[in-house]
């Protein structure tokens, strides 16, 4: 296969890996490997996905023979041969996914996938339809030898040469590694389960062993079409790796500071396949920032403008993660929005438009399932990297909520409308829930908690924050969609404490005070219960996000001193009552989640008790 095969299912990444292991002499150098020392020749030490020179090429055929496989591997493989049994329903799904996904969409093109398959049920259909036990066995310790023989190809490589070096007699386990495709683990299990962390992990860790991250170039040994894969396999990687480190809170296990980012051109996966002066015309016909002068709907275009604003986002988990000086905290911040203004300008202006205007709901109503899927998650990740900041800079620096709520309210806008196309739901339900568990809940636990803290003021402010019959209208719409995921979802945990917490505040937004608290909230100051005002840290844990925030300089009823209503955001804790205080920052998303994991239901639903 090539570089990009890090990507196959966990547990064929977990047997390759003991058998690569490389083995140093006394001197400090590698030793030969095991064909190389039996053949008297010098050893290249090329991996095993590398280009050969000539010298082990012409030891390749006969040295397959000579590599010995275990038998618990085979048997091992033998497991793994049995999920292609059904060959009707790999073939219906994979046909559905490039069908609704218009191309790839990914790492995979479409070209490759339909080869591999077409001579894998060539050579192999019946014998894994019929799970003969020996012809199995026998079939698992070929893909073995096949897997543990280098791959021979150049820079004049084709795609289909390349793409047949790996099926057929050829057959590899990366081939099926990328057909099963180890995202099923995310689906599944949810993206805060550790086996979906340790997937994601194992994959990163390859991507940096194969040097993926010192920079990609088409040159002799590397064919255009493989070196703008790889790109797009390293960029799915650092995509996905600071998307998780923003969710649960973690040091990114990839950073672009130790990274050679160079994102892949805006080309179409016909366009990738090109050669000679076809290829050379394309990218003469591509503008001077990589992007296609044409203003048609292009995956490339969208991988290449999302690396700077993930960029951003990392540069966002540093500030929440480091300790810095409130000063220094400042700065930063500053500089990573004149950075994302920067970098806005090197994006084509259809695309800008279409992520920074107000955007036209009928028109997003007619777009493809696709389309509007695509734009709505682009449209919103700068928005959401925003709104990470303004967490971090309540939380550290006491700044005030209006920037929060906001961006919160432009973000969960587009939530409700795009969900409301139950046609995306249908067709893309991983992606659907996901959006709704992250830009969706993130946006609407912010609003849900700020409406109730207007609620409970001793006055009602004649220009509140949120406007208040419209928000609950909103929110009870956005509660009766996660109440909607499956429970075989990996989001559905996080989308039903998110439903029971949205619930429960609005059952106490909306029920009728006794009269006595009525008549105590009567006067000046805050109307905040003495149990409110004193954290209960019995309660709750304190994440590391907590525990780094600023002091209240001013004390928990500051607003007296500063003539503006108390909102809790400068203790970073706010306790409504829920049975675990609140982070209003929210800090990271892991301070959120673990906020859900404690809060006390029973209590919640004891609230008219208390008032």
């Amino acid at each position: 296969m090539s570089r990009n095969s890090s990507a196959g299912v966990q547990s064929i990444s977990s047997i390759l890996s003991p058998t690569l292991t490389e083995k140093y002499r006394r001197n400090g150098k590698l030793q030969s490997c095991e064909p190389c020392r039996k053949s008297k020749l010098k050893c290249d030490r090329l991996g095993i996905l590398e280009p050969l020179t000539e010298e082990l090429e012409a030891t390749i055929g006969c040295e397959q023979q000579k590599i010995c496989v275990s038998n618990d591997r085979i048997t091992q493989g033998c497991k793994v041969l049995s999920f292609f049994k059904n060959r009707a329903l790999i073939n219906r799904f994979l046909i559905r996914l490039y069908e609704i996904c218009e191309g790839s969409h990914g790492i995979v093109p479409e070209f490759f996938m339909r080869e591999w398959l077409q001579k894998l049920w060539f050579h192999y259909g019946g014998v894994l339809v019929d799970q003969d036990p020996d012809r199995i066995r026998e079939m698992s310790e070929t893909i073995w030898r096949n897997t543990l023989t280098p791959l021979v190809f150049n820079g004049q490589t084709t795609g289909l040469e390349w793409a047949r070096m790996a099926t057929g007699p050829n057959l590899r386990w990366e081939t099926l590694g990328l057909i099963a495709d180890s995202k099923l683990i995310g689906a599944i299990k949810g993206d805060r389960d550790y086996s979906t962390y340790r997937a994601s992990g194992e994959a990163h860790s390859a991507v940096v062993a194969m040097g993926l991250h010192q920079g990609i170039k088409a040159d002799e040994n590397v064919p255009f079409f493989l070196a703008e894969l790889r790109k797009r396999t390293f960029m799915c990687a650092y995509f996905q790796e600071i998307s998780i480190a923003s969710f649960l809170g973690r040091p990114p296990r990839l950073s672009y500071r130790y990274c050679t980012l160079d994102p892949p051109l805006d080309l179409t996966e016909e366009q990738l396949l090109q050669t000679g002066p076809k290829l050379a015309a394309t990218l003469a016909s591509l503008d001077e920032n990589g992007y296609s002068t044409s203003e048609g709907f292009q995956y490339g275009a969208w991988y290449r403008s999302n690396v700077h604003c993930t960029m951003r986002r990392e540069d966002v988990v540093d500030l929440a993660l480091q300790h810095y000086t409130r000063d220094e905290l400042l700065a930063r911040a500053k500089v990573i929005q004149q950075k994302h203004d920067e970098e806005w300008k090197l994006i084509p202006a259809h695309i800008a438009k279409t992520l920074m205007e107000p955007i036209d709901y009928d028109n997003l109503k007619r777009l493809k399932p696709l389309h509007a899927l695509v734009m709505i998650w682009h449209r919103n990740g700068r928005r959401a990297n925003e709104l990470l900041l303004q967490r971090v800079l309540i939380r550290k620096t006491g700044a005030t909520s209006e920037k929060l709520i906001t961006t919160a309210r432009a973000i969960f806008t587009d939530v409700l409308q795009i969900t409301q196309r139950y046609d995306i739901a249908s067709v893309f339900q991983t992606s659907f829930n996901f959006f709704l568990c992250t830009h969706g809940l993130r946006s609407a636990a912010i609003l849900a908690i700020e409406l109730l803290k207007q609620e409970m003021l001793p006055s009602y402010p004649e220009n509140p924050l949120l406007p208040r019959s419209q928000t609950i209208q909103d929110l009870a719409i956005f509660a009766a969609r996660l109440g909607a995921v499956d429970p075989s979802d990996g989001c559905y945990n996080v989308c039903e404490h998110g439903k029971t917490l949205i619930t429960k505040i609005l059952d106490r937004i909306l029920s009728p005070e006794p009269a006595a608290v009525r008549q105590g909230g009567e006067g000046g100051g805050c109307n905040h219960h003495p149990e409110q005002i004193q954290p209960q840290a019995q309660e709750v844990l304190p994440t590391q996000m907590e525990m780094d925030a600023p002091p209240n300089i001013l004390g928990p009823v500051s607003c007296m001193a500063t003539g503006v209503p108390d909102m809790g955001y400068s203790m970073g804790m706010f306790d409504v009552g829920i049975g675990a205080e609140v982070p209003m920052s929210l800090g990271q998303d892991v301070d959120f989640m673990r906020w859900l994991d404690g809060v006390d239901w029973e209590r919640m639903d004891n609230w008219s008790g208390r008032m």
